[in-house]
């Protein structure tokens, strides 16, 4: 135990010492400094011819700080000192480091006296520029006009919502022969949308005047049928009753048909009791308001049954962000942005299973 303290006690002797030299070099080494400075303020010429020689010395070289520097004392047993107050010490070094900290910080003030370039900027200041700032009223102070806070309208919220649905749309796709894109390997893929290819592409059979603000009201089709043949009274036809004349003017002779066939009916000699109910206008068809009619003659577009290339389903995504949601005619737009390769039922098709598909699989 003893050995340890003596050990502990010559190895704090020791960096004691050391410490006390490196301080006294350190005085040492500011004391030449200041006398070069005055040699410098009373003679620059000579000081700078020799400023060479002067600086070469080892002391004024940065790289010998590091060899004069003392370690760490090694061999101290600091078992010893568990039971001490260290107070003092962590005290001594706090004031050490305020003090270094203090005397980094620049003063807002300057002690020295006024160098001079400084004396003479400030004799200009009060010669030129003090003189108009007194004639001038300086103490005018705007006030910050804040900017109105403009409340968005529902249909903004609205387009941007539908953006956003649309951007973290683009992030989880998978590649399918429809034209969906793969999303990137750093986001997690999540439910991803299935465009199933045994069913018919059914882009003819969607209204796409849903979106429209004004719609559409086609008048229906009134079809006036021809005179109605079922309110007239068919006449009846007789028969004729007359006996067959033979010829010879007696019995036993042929009939003949061919007069028989040729001869005409008697025209009926019942009249209608009222020549009103053939004068008579029928009364006008319903307007049948079912279904609108397609006709079957209108050509179907080239890429009706053709599916939908990855160009397309990229280029459409880009147009819903740039063509949102409240445009007027909207899908026209769109399809006219296109070049007219799919008309408008087929852009508002195509939206719609999508948007309906995502919604079967819990996105958006």
């Amino acid at each position: 135990m003893e050995d340890k303290r003596a050990q502990t006690l010559q190895a704090l002797s020791t960096y004691i010492a050391s410490q006390k030299e490196l301080l006294a070099r350190t005085h040492s080494d500011i004391e030449r400094l200041h006398e070069l400075q005055k040699k410098a303020s009373s003679n620059p010429t000579t000081v700078v011819d020799k400023l060479a020689e002067e600086l070469s010395d080892r002391s004024f070289k940065l790289s010998a700080l590091a060899e004069d520097q003392a370690e760490a004392p090694l061999h101290i047993d600091w078992s010893t000192y568990d039971h001490h107050d260290l107070s003092t010490f962590q005290n001594m070094a706090c004031t050490a480091r305020m003090t270094y900290d203090q005397r980094n910080i620049p003063h807002t003030q300057q002690n020295s006296e006024l160098s001079y370039l400084q004396t003479y900027v400030k004799e200009a200041r009060q010669a030129i520029l003090d003189p108009v700032f007194q004639q001038l009223d300086l103490s005018w102070n705007p006030e910050v006009i804040e900017a109105p806070k403009v409340h968005a309208s529902h249909a903004e919220i609205k387009r941007d919502f539908e953006r956003d649905k649309i951007r973290e749309l683009k992030q989880r796709k998978i590649t399918t022969s429809s034209g969906l894109t793969v999303s990137s390997s750093r986001m997690p893929i999540g439910p991803g949308v299935f465009i199933r290819r045994d069913v018919e592409d059914e882009s003819m059979d969607v209204d796409i005047s849903l979106d429209d603000t004004t719609p559409l009201l086609t008048k229906p089709t009134i079809i006036m049928p021809p005179l109605s043949v079922l309110n007239r009274k068919v006449s009846r036809v007789r028969r004729p009753t007359s006996k067959i004349q033979m010829d010879g003017g007696g019995g036993g002779g042929d009939l003949d048909c061919d007069n028989l066939a040729s001869e005409p009916l008697p025209k009926s000699r019942r009249k209608p009791s009222s020549a009103k109910n053939d004068l008579a206008p029928d009364p006008p068809a319903k307007p049948s308001l079912g279904k609108r009619n397609r006709g079957s003659d209108k050509p179907k577009p080239e890429t009706y049954n053709q599916a939908w290339s990855v160009s397309e389903q990229h280029l459409l995504e880009r147009l819903l962000d740039e063509i949102p949601e409240g445009e007027k005619n909207r899908w026209k737009k769109i399809s006219l942005a296109m070049d007219n390769k799919r008309t408008p039922r087929q852009v508002a098709s195509r939206v719609q299973k999508y948007f309906e598909k995502l919604k079967r699989f819990g996105v958006g």
